[in-house]
């Protein structure tokens, strides 16, 4: 499965940003869309575009960023606080990556960018 594209953000170093996305995606044979709380983590990870392979600069996870709501489960809400877009040193395009765990997968279901800018008032 490819992954699918998430908004690309523009975004403000050291500024909190939110984003909330609706799986509607139903399991063969189901009714209701995908419960997100089947998985065991779900996270977001910021990298640098010129080093998508290295450790994260930041990482979201379930209980710190990340929420799972709605009446079936299926919205997912990422905030980026400011404390974690002030770890961001570069200015430009970074990646950020949603994964889906459960048990010994991962899986990369959705991928986007963040247009990084300096804030002019930061000291």
């Amino acid at each position: 499965m490819l992954p699918g594209k998430l908004t690309t953000l523009e975004l403000y170093r050291g500024t909190p940003i939110y984003e909330s996305y609706i799986f509607n995606y139903k399991e063969a044979g189901s009714l209701l869309p995908l419960d997100l709380r089947q998985y065991d983590s779900i996270r977001c990870q910021v990298k640098r575009k010129d080093h998508p392979f290295q450790t994260p600069i930041y990482e979201l996870s379930l209980g710190d960023g990340i929420t799972i709501s709605g009446d079936n489960f299926n919205v997912l809400t990422l905030i980026h606080t400011s404390e974690k877009t002030s770890q961001i040193t570069a200015d430009g395009t970074h990646h950020r990556d949603l994964l889906f765990i459960q048990g010994t997968q991962k899986i990369t279901l959705c991928k986007g960018k963040l247009n990084v800018t300096y804030n002019n008032t930061e000291p």
